[in-house]
């Protein structure tokens, strides 16, 4: 009787362990009981295939995301140096396929050989978030340049920021893209006041987008 007690407990405590452990993996795979879900967004370049001979931009973005609350580290390089670049989370609220645009999409709206932000938005969709170094991080804010990150001389942009998002944006994060946005076409050290972009009527210079990037589960 005696053993025969030992081994009933020997077995209740066995279960008792295996319990814990499926109950900590559990708790593992939900990021929300503990550490942030994390994404990542690798950025390449916008295929224009007109004047400016073709966007050579890349760059990396690391995102977590606790609730609402989302922190962003993006790295890109060969951007134009000393402008600053409007960069923003795009995205479709339907559902829709998203992707980064194909050279195809040069000729939508003007005949320019130039990927217009207004001739990508079918591709990636309209701007959801914008990554602006201070204040509002809204679609509001996407083309409030005096606020974006400025490139250095080597043409290299570190940004970092915790932004809160839309709780619908935050829940399907993972169908969003990262776009980066200005060019110096002539490289006369700014962005042209002429022309103005058929969509946005802003500089063309400063909104053309020459890299993009899918949101991914890291």
């Amino acid at each position: 009787m005696r053993f025969g007690r030992l081994r009933l407990t020997s077995l209740f405590i066995a279960a008792l362990g295996v319990a814990a452990l499926s109950l900590a993996a559990v708790s593992a795979a939900k990021p929300g009981n503990g550490g942030p879900e994390k994404f990542r967004a690798q950025l390449a370049p916008v295929p224009h295939p007109g004047d400016d001979g073709g966007s050579n931009v890349t760059g990396r973005a690391k995102l977590h995301l606790r609730g609402d609350m989302l922190e962003v580290l993006l790295k890109a390089r060969d951007l134009s140096a000393g402008l600053p670049h409007a960069m923003h989370i795009h995205g479709k609220n339907a559902g829709e396929l998203a992707f980064c645009p194909g050279a195809g999409r040069a000729d939508d709206l003007r005949d320019d050989g130039l990927i217009e932000t207004a001739e990508g938005l079918a591709d990636y969709g309209p701007v959801q978030v914008s990554f602006t170094t201070s204040g509002d991080t809204s679609m509001a804010s996407r083309l409030a340049l005096d606020r974006f990150p400025v490139a250095k001389n080597n043409g290299k942009v570190t940004y970092r920021r915790t932004l809160q998002i839309p709780s619908d944006i935050a829940s399907n994060l993972d169908e969003k893209h990262i776009v980066i946005h200005g060019v110096d076409i002539n490289g006369n050290g700014s962005y042209d006041a002429e022309p103005k972009s058929a969509g946005l009527k802003v500089p063309l210079e400063a909104e053309l987008p020459v890299a993009c990037g899918e949101i991914r589960p890291k």
